[in-house]
């Protein structure tokens, strides 16, 4: 779960400004699905993590190594399959 919250601080700081990214960082830690999900272990909080990990590479141009983690991610679970929609969305505009 903290990984995955340093790499989502990461991707907003570089999309906007770092006050935002504090602010939206501490609404997604205090979210009560992420915490369940995190203290329980569960699929989604790897998947979270593998598929921002990707779009933060991916907005660094290790295209390589983001295609890599998504691929993690996919492996995980199939729902993964969103983080390569968002990337195409992020390419695209």
């Amino acid at each position: 779960g903290m990984l995955t919250l340093l790499v989502f601080f990461k991707i907003i700081s570089r999309l906007t400004s770092e006050k935002n990214a504090i602010l939206a960082t501490a609404i997604l830690s205090f979210d009560t699905i992420f915490f369940v999900h995190s203290s329980l272990f569960l699929r989604d909080i790897p998947v979270m993590f593998f598929g921002l990990f990707s779009f933060y590479m991916y907005q660094r141009k290790s295209y390589y190594f983001a295609a890599v983690v998504l691929g993690f991610s996919l492996l995980i679970k199939e729902t993964a399959v969103f983080f390569l929609i968002l990337i195409t969305i992020y390419r695209i505009g």
